[in-house]
């Protein structure tokens, strides 16, 4: 109100207007509703305490601006009807009320207001047409801005519920996959017991060696477990930003590929990297961006086991572009099957031939890469193969 207000005292000080308001057309009451008015010391003495003023005549009122024309009244005296009296009790001496249209539909109305009778001549109802279209222009581009805001809010929210439900169907996937991983060992080790137990009640005799043979198979069980809570700890741990420190990529692979060359070397998997000639220096955690690659690699090589390929190679490019740092990690392998590619950074999806495996690497890779506001992205090559790509901030 205070907004609208100061344009249209304005307007009341400038065309020496008694009283200078502004309405919306309500068509489900029929009424006249007031937005504002202008705040003049000359606008005293006029009974404005109605927002529906104007409203109880119809007949002379939503008959013409229904009709986009404008309602002149030069003295009250001159009306019948009773709207002489309606007039007069509010201190109306003449009003002018002009449509405002906004893309051909009648919105509101500007109405002025004078204490005493007075003439509307042609060259002032022309100013006046011209004051109102100018109030509708305004009108239209407010209305058009709220509309606006009312969109992105409710894109806003169309996001958030978005993402509430992957989160809600992340944590299903979640429990499904823990659910089903900690089963198999649970139910290994139970058989195993229940095996030992069964030779005991039968009074069985057992050799230390099918005791230990027992017991190391169950401490392999109880170690699978064990594995499987870490990973879903370091999958939902967040890190300390305030932890992190300059990183330098380059140093980040090197380390990283020289704790893999063991399996490498089993595997016979050769790798070639090509390390940019300018330091490439990132902010963040120097064990979590090795866990990257490291898991990165391990992927390459889980899938390469799905095929027999006399040369195994894997080509690890580092190189800075546009203030990133770009680590490329590309392969001969058959490439990911494609029904894993829009899932692969979820738990429990493994790139392991029959599934062997938890699924958790490429998940807490790519969980890493976001907590160091990163990208890491999958594709396919066209001539075989599949490339990751690692992009992360640099560090001026």
């Amino acid at each position: 109100d205070s907004v609208i207000s100061e344009p249209l005292t304005v307007i009341s000080y400038v065309l020496n207007i008694d009283l200078v308001s502004l309405f919306y057309m309500e068509e489900e009451i029929k009424k006249m509703v007031r937005i504002s008015q202008s705040k003049t010391s000359s606008n005293k003495g006029i009974k404005t305490e109605s927002e529906h003023l104007f409203s109880d005549l119809p007949d002379m009122v939503y008959k013409n601006l229904s009709k986009s024309e404008i309602v002149l009244i030069s003295d009250p005296e001159k009306l019948q009807g009773g709207k002489s009296e309606y007039l007069k009790e509010r201190n109306v001496g003449a009003a002018a009320l002009m449509p405002l249209n906004i893309d051909r539909n009648e919105m509101g109305t500007f109405v002025l207001i004078q204490k005493r009778p007075q003439n509307w001549d042609n060259d002032v109802v022309s100013l006046l047409s011209v004051i109102s279209d100018i109030v509708a222009s305004a009108w239209k581009r407010h209305r058009h801005f709220l509309a606006q805001i009312e969109a992105e809010k409710k894109h806003a929210e169309a996001l958030s519920t978005a993402e509430e439900s992957l989160r809600l169907a992340s944590i299903g996937t979640l429990a499904a996959g823990i659910t089903h991983e900690i089963n198999q060992p649970l139910n290994a080790l139970s058989m195993a017991v229940n095996g030992m137990l069964y030779w005991k009640e039968r009074k069985i005799s057992i050799s230390n060696e099918d005791i230990y043979s027992k017991l190391e198979f169950i401490s392999n069980q109880a170690g699978r477990i064990d594995n499987i809570i870490q990973q879903m700890r370091m999958l939902a741990k967040q890190d300390d930003a305030e932890d992190y420190r300059p990183v330098e990529m380059n140093e980040v692979v090197e380390s990283a590929l020289s704790l893999l060359t063991q399996r490498l070397t089993s595997h016979k998997i050769t790798v070639h990297t090509e390390k940019s000639k300018e330091r490439c220096i990132v902010r963040g955690s120097l064990s979590k961006l090795e866990q990257v690659i490291i898991n990165l690699v391990l992927s390459s090589m889980s899938i390469f086991d799905s095929q027999e390929n006399e040369s195994k190679r894997i080509d690890i490019r580092v190189t800075s572009e546009n203030s990133s740092v770009i680590v490329e990690m590309r392969d001969n392998g058959p490439g990911i099957p494609g029904d894993l590619l829009d899932e692969l950074f979820n738990p429990f999806i493994t790139t392991r031939e029959h599934q062997k495996g938890v699924g958790f690497g490429l998940a807490i890779a790519h969980k890493i890469v976001s907590e160091h506001n990163g990208k890491l992205n999958a594709v396919n090559l066209n001539g075989g193969g599949c490339l990751m790509t690692v992009t992360l901030p640099q560090k001026s």
